[in-house]
């Protein structure tokens, strides 16, 4: 079937950025872990899509983590269905339970396929994976044209690898760190601040979903919206929440009856509250990890 798509390139190369910041990717390309990835719309046949990415310096992605994958999702714009770089070597045979693999060469550790899948619809060989085809990857022909991910190992001057964690990872203009030490909510704060930026603030459901991608496991986790210690309700019937770092409180992703007054000083965020992992406004001296974030 003509189908048109766009592909996901994952690119490896070596980028200098300013020592101050904690990322090795240039402003167009996104980090995470120990590499750099970019989302290209232009369409492309798989093939054409692995050759645009090697001739960045790197390969179409590849994926080994619910994490990674979550990730990636985040940089698709729109979720259009997206050339990742998992094939299966050109193999002749139409078997189902064939061998896949990466084009960058990484170990193929992790599969996240769609239900049916991978087949070969109507007896013809579809040798290339796609992602966000139902939410989940998908195979498909290789001429199909669609956009790609590339993906960049990440590189840093002396002065940064000595002074910057790797462990920070970029959504927009702001880098992020998740924290596993439990701590109130005042002392996540000024830890972050420590760090040079503040608790992270949230604006967007892509932005909700790249945060929940960092925080493992998705323990409750300390962001940065407060109420001010404010005693009670507004005339409206609601509080007046902020974030820390001064940013509009203009989105919001609240767990089902939250927030609530139940037990009184509850006037801190959490996230990953409930099986839906949205927000819980709790008492602020309760230990819990958090998610710094500063600007780029």
């Amino acid at each position: 079937m003509g189908v048109i798509m766009v592909f996901l390139l994952l690119i490896a190369a070596f980028s200098l950025g300013d020592a101050s910041k904690p990322l090795g990717c240039s402003r167009i390309w996104h980090h995470f872990g120990s590499r750099c990835f970019r989302f290209e719309e232009t369409l492309r046949s798989w093939t054409e899509a692995e050759r645009h990415c090697q001739s960045l310096g790197g390969h179409l992605a590849s994926v080994h983590s619910w994490k990674e994958s979550r990730f990636l999702e985040t940089l698709t714009v729109g979720s259009p269905l997206t050339w990742i770089g998992g094939n299966d070597g050109g193999r002749p045979e139409l078997r189902k339970d064939r061998r896949w693999s990466w084009t960058d060469g990484s170990g193929f550790n992790y599969h996240e396929w769609a239900q049916g899948e991978p087949n070969n619809y109507n007896g013809v060989r579809e040798p290339c994976i796609q992602m966000n085809f139902g939410g989940l990857p998908h195979h498909g022909r290789v001429d199909y044209f669609l956009a790609a991910q590339c993906c960049i190992f990440s590189g840093r001057s002396t002065l940064a690898a000595t002074q910057v964690p790797w462990e920070w990872h970029q959504f927009g203009s702001h880098c992020v760190i998740f924290d596993e030490t439990p701590r109130s909510w005042a002392d996540a704060e000024f830890h972050c601040q420590s760090l040079g930026g503040h608790l992270a603030s949230v604006h967007s459901w892509l932005e909700s979903i790249f945060l929940e991608a960092l925080t493992f496991n998705l323990p409750l986790t300390w962001i940065g919206g407060t109420d001010g210690g404010q005693p009670e309700m507004s005339h409206t019937g609601y509080k007046s929440w902020s974030w820390t770092d001064g940013s509009g409180f203009n989105y919001q992703q609240w767990a089902e009856g939250m927030p609530n007054t139940s037990i009184g000083g509850e006037s801190c965020i959490q996230m990953n509250f409930g099986d839906k992992h949205r927000w819980n406004n709790e008492v602020c001296e309760k230990p819990f990890a958090s998610v710094c974030s500063q600007s780029n």
